[in-house]
């Protein structure tokens, strides 16, 4: 609506300052409300066009400047294509001002030259006047009257006579004056040579006889119309407005009020033709070529090739202009295309310079990008495997809280990723035995986990037929050798708790040792760190003779308060940002000072203590622990 309203406004105060123009240009006075009105209007009008200045400089730099693509354009069109249309406008102009003045000075010198003619023609005529007697003037003036019409058709010669002119040499008084058909008492004794403007404008001399208080004077009058008309043919220049030129200019005609004697200019029409004149000027009218046209042939070639120049350099600039601006815009939509999750979108490489080897790393870009989103994508997926793969290993370990008569039982397991190969399991056997496991895969991760989820099933299977833990241990080698991958093996203890002989037996398949601190009243609990000899298990050595030889079996009394804790080497290989590992004496050491703790608060003490012993570092192994306490 303010739009709209600004338009009309501006239309209106354009309309009251043509109107007010032509009401001036009506009224044969000015009036000073007129005035004030134009002036008022003048200078709103000069308000709003800074307003709209204003208004188009901030939409530009805001919205229509926005693209690239049209500021170089822009920036091009500033830079080459308005100096060059100032330049040609320059020259036209200077060119057309120097056959102007050219065709002012050749006009004025005809009309110079028809009024000295003119003087000429009264000089001569008063010369035989003055000769010749009285009765015979008449028929003088009509003879020279005659022969100047041959060259100038229309003139008059006039002998009027001076009656009211002061006799010359004495001042002039009021007591003269001039009736009709006299010379004008203003006219001086040295006569009077110019033009003349009446119904047509006219060259006249008028001429006096010498001597005090002449009786009469010589006027002639040569019309201008056909006499400069003749001066000006083959100039090229025609007064008027009916010439075959377009370039109409004007010049001013400086004439006298006869009756008056005040002098007075008024425009004078004319018309132009340029190459008419320039071969007037150069006298060239003949076919011979002389050093005008020559210079003439050399500026209009240096012309044209400037042009061609410039034109080149413009339309260079354009494209390359292009180039540049169509490159940007392809980064741009690309870059809004990226922004929207469209990575399949690629943009033309339009050339091989800088800009297309841009293109080229965007396109490059946008693939890696791609491929990392793919990769992401599997690294979830896998880790959604992973975390499922974990909750089953996780639930293949004994759940809830592990109630044995007359024992306290306490366990817990810490992959060191997703899934590990550490594994411990209780085994109700009957008859108030339990079978107590605890293994460890060799590695980490899915394959380590896979081989522990195969272990429990088999230790499952094994410990309904074998009492034993060596010929348990015996038979899970034979089985475990010929499945396993030859650069894996698997550490074990497999011990049977007997509750009502109060004792454990076990066997050590090349696992970390397992601590028993024995309930010793009034004294010191000391820890006994237990290795019973054997090798792990898989590595398929003389069809297992040697495992069998290795293994040892022994059996152990539990009296009442005494503490078994079976770990991995998660715990004794812990390392601190020093590199020195918690080992099994600092184990040791922590558990009889911990002894006479329950055995799930033992088991968090372990693990609280490791963590700390490591200081922040990442858990390079699987940490698992069976705290049992004889009650």
């Amino acid at each position: 609506m303010s739009s709209w309203l600004g338009r009309g406004v501006a239309i209106a105060a354009v309309a009251i300052k043509v109107l007010v123009a032509f009401v001036e240009l009506m009224l044969p006075t000015t009036y000073p409300a007129l005035e004030f009105l134009d002036k008022a209007i003048n200078l709103f009008l000069i308000v709003l066009a800074a307003v709209w200045v204003y208004r188009f400089t901030r939409f530009a730099r805001s919205g229509a400047l926005w693209p690239v693509r049209r500021q170089l354009l822009l920036s091009y069109m500033l830079i080459g294509a308005v100096p060059l249309l100032l330049l040609f406008t320059f020259s036209l102009l200077a060119f057309l001002l120097l056959f102007f003045d050219v065709s002012n000075y050749i006009v004025q010198s005809r009309f110079t030259d028809l009024v000295e003619q003119a003087s000429t023609f009264a000089r001569t005529t008063l010369y035989e006047v003055e000769r010749a007697p009285a009765e015979n003037h008449p028929e003088l003036v009509a003879r020279r009257q005659a022969a100047i019409r041959t060259r100038h058709p229309g003139s008059v010669i006039s002998v009027v006579p001076t009656i009211g002119i002061p006799p010359c040499g004495l001042p002039p008084s009021a007591e003269f004056a001039s009736p009709a058909g006299t010379l004008p008492r203003w006219v001086p004794c040295q006569g009077f040579r110019g033009m003349v403007d009446g119904a047509t404008a006219v060259a006249r001399a008028a001429v006096l006889p010498g001597g005090i208080g002449p009786r009469y004077a010589v006027v002639v009058d040569v019309p201008v119309d056909a006499s400069i008309a003749a001066a000006l043919d083959g100039t090229g220049i025609q007064l008027g407005r009916g010439g075959r030129s377009i370039l109409n200019t004007a010049t001013f005609l400086t004439y006298t009020d006869w009756p008056t004697g005040v002098t007075h200019q008024r425009p004078l029409a004319m018309s132009v033709n340029v190459g008419t004149l320039y071969r007037w000027l150069g006298n060239t009218q003949g076919t011979a070529t002389n050093f005008n046209q020559v210079l003439l042939f050399v500026l209009l070639g240096v012309g044209a090739l400037l042009l061609v120049i410039v034109m080149v350099a413009l339309g260079n600039g354009l494209a390359l202009a292009r180039s540049i601006t169509t490159s940007v815009d392809d980064l741009f939509h690309g870059t809004v295309r990226v922004k929207e999750g469209d990575f399949e979108h690629g943009i033309a490489v339009r050339s091989e310079d800088q800009l297309g080897e841009l293109a080229a790393s965007f396109n490059d870009m946008i693939g890696r990008i791609r491929g990392l989103l793919l990769e992401q994508i599997e690294k979830r997926r896998l880790q959604e495997e992973l975390r499922i793969a974990r909750t089953i290993q996780m639930s293949l370990l004994p759940q809830g809280n592990l109630s044995v008569p007359g024992m306290s039982i306490s366990a817990s397991c810490d992959p060191a990723l997703e899934v590990g190969g550490d594994y411990y399991d209780l085994l109700p056997l009957g008859d108030g035995r339990l079978g107590l496991l605890i293994a460890d895969v060799a590695g980490k991760g899915t394959s380590a986990a896979l081989y522990m989820a195969e272990l429990k099933g088999l230790m499952l299977s094994l410990s309904r037929i074998h009492t034993s833990p060596r010929k348990l241990l015996i038979e899970a080698d034979r089985i475990i050798a010929h499945h396993l991958d030859s650069r894996s093996f698997i550490t074990m203890i497999y011990a049977v708790v007997d509750v009502k002989k109060r004792e454990l037996t076990c066997a050590r398949a090349g696992h970390t040792p397992f601590i028993r601190i024995p309930f010793t009243p009034g004294r010191t609990r000391r820890a006994d760190v237990l290795t019973p000899d054997g090798m792990v298990l898989g590595l398929n050595l003389d069809n297992g003779e040697r495992f069998e030889r290795s293994l040892v079996e022994v059996t152990i009394p539990m009296l009442e308060g005494d503490l078994f804790c079976f770990f991995t080497d998660g715990i004794s290989e812990a390392m601190d940002p020093e590199g020195e590992c918690f080992g099994d004496l600092r184990l040791s050491a922590f558990l009889e000072a911990n002894a006479e703790c329950p055995a799930a608060e033992i088991r968090d003490l372990v693990r609280a203590e490791v963590k700390e012993f490591a200081k922040g570092q990442r858990q390079h192994d699987d940490i698992t622990m069976i705290i049992m306490k004889v009650e």
